[in-house]
């Protein structure tokens, strides 16, 4: 587990690091009116936070959702050798609780894109 984390975590700052290269690339391809438009220190202060949050969930976000895929795939086997007409009783529901979090989470995702920044692409 320990290795696994680490290599995730590894893998995620050079992400990280390539994203960064590649705003770097975009800002000093960006015209002197750009920067009279915006402040530097606002630039500054949302590429850093949303760079660190893009190698959070690339980190932590891929290695929680492996272990949670893992942990029920082995629930689920355990479910049928204890009681295979009651986990057929369970899964269904399990599926439309799955089903409403993707709905939502688009529902979210839709909303919070009114909320972009202008000055990204």
């Amino acid at each position: 587990m320990f290795a696994a984390r680490w290599k995730l975590i590894g893998v995620s700052r050079d992400i990280e690091f390539d994203i960064r290269n590649d705003l770097l690339k975009r800002l000093l391809m960006m015209e002197p009116e750009f920067y009279v438009r915006n402040r530097t220190g606002e630039l500054m202060s949302r590429a850093t936070n949303d760079l660190n949050s893009v190698r959070m969930v690339l980190g932590a976000g891929i290695m929680y959702s492996a272990t949670t895929i893992v942990t029920m795939i082995f629930a689920d086997c355990v479910m049928v050798a204890l009681s295979p007409s009651l986990t057929l009783w369970v899964l269904p529901a399990g599926s439309h609780r799955a089903l409403g979090s993707v709905v939502f989470g688009r529902t979210i995702h839709d909303c919070m894109s009114a909320f972009r920044p202008h000055w990204l692409p």
